[in-house]
């Protein structure tokens, strides 16, 4: 296990492959989260000290059974070529990842630097590549990070102390560190304390949400429509309103202050289609309450993937209610209502600002249709990248404010940890997150999505409120904890209080600073390595030819 014998390469690779096979197992829908320490160890093992080459082998062998697990219900509509796609892009980048990591230690490893520092120096790598293709290309795939496979485990409480990127750097190094001990040929037991201790020191830590006492409550009403809301839906225009309509009226009545529906809830534009604002104005009017509801709008020539906040007739909008972009520039008023007014209607309006790739739009159409037409005529126009500020700003007759601030989330934007900083940012006092997974049906999918919801949450010290078309509905408190959930695929409602949190976690300053300090500390870790050889090089090249001279 220490490296000593070159008939260990084919251990070793086989060891890369059975590490990303092991840590799937870590993630939904299994959430065997103690998991993710041996599948992290084994895959440090394979390439710490092994150099640029090898650890490139072993991070695409741990990719491939890794990802083409973890992501398998890519196939369920689409088939294999999307699935073989992604797979390949992440595998890729584990492999950068990997050899850039062995890379990194050869040499450390040879000259016996402090296991410990090898340790860290692998874990800041590990975090580095995630944190960079999460974000790119194309807005990166955020998904299959080490810290959302311990979203059930007591250890996700680090993350409101030190972000997602904190809980992953702990996690990794905690990890490697017997690893780094062995390979350096010293005792390991005090490494495996030390892993121990720290591993149940993350375990003890509380989420911020516990710690803080909640600063009032709201009470919500979520509605989940079981509609076939999919991209290759034959339900007939309206059908999917229909669903969401009738589980609603159901507790229309009930004590609540807003009612949630999800993406997609209205298969109609709200905002042109005459049908679908009439009906959801009756509803909303005859309620008394307003609702957050999900919807495809159009304004010009751009289709945005919307949530809009609709108001009765008679209720006051909030004091300051504006609708206004991120940057600051005024919008047009949406759909010529008033939010200062008290007419009711849609005052409010959120466009998703991060579609998907390949599925709400077609980066780079000229490049990949050549390569699959079929597919990519799939997506025939994409949607725009909205603008808007995501806070919105919802009446509440539980707190002392004027309302309560909310920050929206769309679908797969739970998982973009920059959304998550901006919204908290913004002022959110909580997270709602209306989603459609009805493209993938029964599979791993709306477990994942959740999972990583449910980190992000706990990271942002947040309540998240979940709300799905088909599946993985629930209300997520700021610790983690399931404070409703309903059951996938049959119509459901939720109505609960949900803690509201003013305050900020440590997490909110920390992610970002470790998130961007390790990218920042490989990078110049990798200039570092490469001026130090280029620099022995030049000194043994002199040597030599000095020794020659005598």
């Amino acid at each position: 296990m220490r490296h000593q014998r070159r008939g260990d390469v084919i251990v070793r690779l086989v060891f890369a492959l059975a590490a990303g096979v092991v840590y799937q197992y870590a993630f939904a829908p299994y959430l065997i989260w103690p998991l993710a320490v041996p599948a992290l160890a084994m895959i440090a093992w394979a390439v710490l000290g092994r150099g640029f080459w090898f650890g490139a082998l072993s991070g695409a062998l741990f990719g491939v059974g890794f990802w083409t697990g973890h992501i398998i219900w890519l196939t369920e509509y689409l088939g294999a070529v999307p699935w073989i796609a992604l797979s390949a892009a992440m595998t890729a980048f584990c492999a950068l990842g990997c050899a850039i990591g062995g890379f990194l230690t050869r040499r450390r490893l040879m000259r016996q630097t402090h296991p410990a520092l090898i340790a860290l120096v692998w874990a800041i790598v590990w975090t580095a590549r995630e944190a960079v293709f999460s974000r790119m290309p194309y807005g990166g795939f955020a998904w299959g990070e080490a810290a959302h496979s311990q979203s059930n485990a007591p250890t996700i409480g680090l993350s409101s102390w030190l972000g997602l990127a904190g809980l992953t750097l702990a996690l990794v190094f905690v990890s490697a560190l017997p690893v780094t001990w062995m390979l350096s040929r010293r005792p390991v037991r005090r490494p495996l304390v030390v892993g121990v201790v720290l591993l149940v020191l993350g375990m003890l830590v509380p989420a911020w949400g516990a710690i803080v006492p909640a600063q009032g409550s709201v009470r919500i009403a979520a509605v989940q429509g079981n509609a076939n809301a999919g991209l290759f839906s034959n339900a007939q225009p309206g059908e999917i309103l229909a669903n969401h309509l009738a589980a609603a009226r159901q507790i229309m009545h009930d004590d609540f202050d807003v009612m949630v529906w999800p993406e997609n809830a209205v298969d109609l534009d709200v905002l042109r289609n005459r049908q679908a604002h009439a009906q959801i104005e009756a509803f909303v009017d005859e309620m008394g309450r307003p609702l957050v509801l999900g919807s495809v709008t159009k304004r010009g020539d751009d289709f945005y993937n919307s949530v809009v906040l609709w108001m009765p007739k008679g209720m006051s909008a909030p004091a300051g209610l504006t609708d206004e972009r991120d940057d600051g520039a005024a919008e047009p008023a949406v759909s010529g209502v008033d939010p200062t007014t008290t007419s009711g209607g849609p005052v409010q309006i959120y466009d998703k600002k991060h579609p998907v790739p390949f599925a709400e739009y077609m980066p780079d159409r000229w490049l990949f249709h050549p390569i699959a037409p079929d597919l990519v005529d799939l997506v025939p126009r994409g949607y725009t990248f909205g603008q808007r500020t995501g806070n919105f700003q919802i009446p509440s007759g539980d707190t002392a404010n004027d309302a309560v601030n909310a920050g929206v989330l769309i679908c797969f934007e739970t998982g973009d940890s920059d959304l998550v900083h901006a919204a908290v940012a913004g002022g959110a006092q909580l997270l709602l997150a209306p989603t459609n997974n009805a493209d993938f049906g029964q599979t791993a999918e709306s477990a994942q999505q959740m999972a990583i919801a449910r980190a992000n949450a706990v990271a942002a010290a947040r309540s998240l409120v979940n709300i799905s078309t088909v599946s993985s509905s629930a209300v997520i408190a700021p610790d983690g904890a399931f404070i409703d959930r309903l059951p996938d695929f049959e119509p459901g409602t939720m109505v609960q209080d949900v803690p509201l949190q003013g305050s900020l976690a440590p997490g909110f300053f920390a992610g970002p600073v470790i998130t961007w300090g390790s990218v920042a500390a490989t990078v110049l870790m990798i200039v570092g390595e490469v001026v130090t050889r280029r620099r022995d090089r030049r000194l043994g090249q002199q040597i030599t030819a000095r020794s020659g001279r005598i």
